[in-house]
């Protein structure tokens, strides 16, 4: 109610809207429709086709609820393992939804053509849907002799849909002593990841990285690592490593396929070997370099950001 308050006392031309669930209802469109405000609404997961907003379940993607048969969301209690919070959550994508076709919401804003596919799949209007590329701006200068850093880097939460067990299963069938990897995050598996460390050679867990030096770490590792599981919109990571020049081996995931040159070579999802046969490549000095300059195509494409020409013309936004 206060919030609602706040935008009747404001009277924005425009209203920014980011992701509502637990932060306000869907009774903000309803106000705006009724005042004749304009509503950009940004997307950020998959919470308006999936309870628990990643595609993920039970240690693979799961797609099962996209195209709007929730069945198998109450039957696996995909949201907190509880029915009756899935219902809540299921209740609100689905009020969300119903508002987003309505002419005073003028542009939604996506990760990936995935999530474009999906919401015209539900019906709304392919003409008011733009990707929206939250690139990284850096004051900082990249490495230019990464090839010396004998490093790749995982940097992220240490969870089952993160493949950090992937990752580390694929490092231990490769037969080198020139790299080492290191390991950087917490996360619900950090014990159990720390123990398998403990029982490899050449990886290193080093822990949190302070804010102030996650962006040196970055530019002077050899590659980021990001083996991600699940269906990844945008993943920060990978944004910043594009900003730095640092080439990644990622797993193919949504956003890539957006992005991607003809020569660039992602792993697939749940392939130990594939995984471990990428990493062995980037080892060697002239793929290594053939990727990279993969990399700085599609961070010369992405430069300063890809945003839409309502995001630059906000001039009395109301952000939520």
């Amino acid at each position: 109610i206060r919030l609602l308050k706040k935008i009747i006392i404001f009277k924005p031309d425009i209203l920014y809207v980011n992701n509502t669930w637990f932060k306000a209802s869907t009774s903000i469109f309803f106000l705006a429709k009724i005042l004749n405000i304009k509503v950009v609404y940004k997307i950020h997961n998959y919470r308006l086709w999936c309870s628990s907003a990643n595609f993920y379940r039970s240690n693979k993607i799961c797609t099962e609820c996209k195209d709007g048969n929730l069945e198998s969301s109450y039957k696996y209690k995909c949201y907190k393992n509880s029915k009756l919070l899935t219902f809540l959550v299921n209740q609100h994508s689905k009020g969300t939804l119903k508002y987003l076709n309505k002419k005073n919401v003028v542009e939604i804003l996506v990760l990936n053509s995935f999530q474009k596919k999906l919401l015209v799949n539900k019906g709304v209007e392919s003409e008011k849907i733009k990707i929206s590329n939250n690139i990284v701006i850096l004051d900082k200068k990249e490495n230019n002799n990464k090839s010396e850093n004998k490093y790749f880097l995982f940097l992220g939460r240490l969870s089952k849909d993160k493949g950090i067990n992937e990752l580390l299963d694929a490092w231990k069938l490769i037969k080198q002593d020139q790299f080492k990897l290191l390991i950087a995050g917490d996360g619900e598996l950090k014990e159990e990841i720390v123990n398998k460390i403990s029982k490899q050679q050449s990886v290193d867990y080093i822990g949190i990285i302070d804010r102030s030096d996650i962006f040196n770490t970055i530019s002077n590792s050899y590659a980021i690592v990001l083996p991600s599981q699940w269906l990844e919109g945008q993943p920060t990571v990978l944004l910043e490593a594009i900003q730095l020049k640092t080439p990644v081996v990622l797993t193919n995931i949504s956003f890539i396929n957006d992005i991607k040159t003809q020569n660039l070579e992602v792993s697939e999802f749940n392939d130990v070997e594939s995984l471990s046969l990428l990493i062995s490549k980037y080892m060697d000095n002239d793929f290594y370099n053939q990727q990279k300059h993969e990399w700085e195509i599609i961070g010369s494409k992405l430069e300063g950001g890809d945003f839409t020409s309502i995001e630059k013309s906000l001039l009395r936004s109301f952000i939520l």
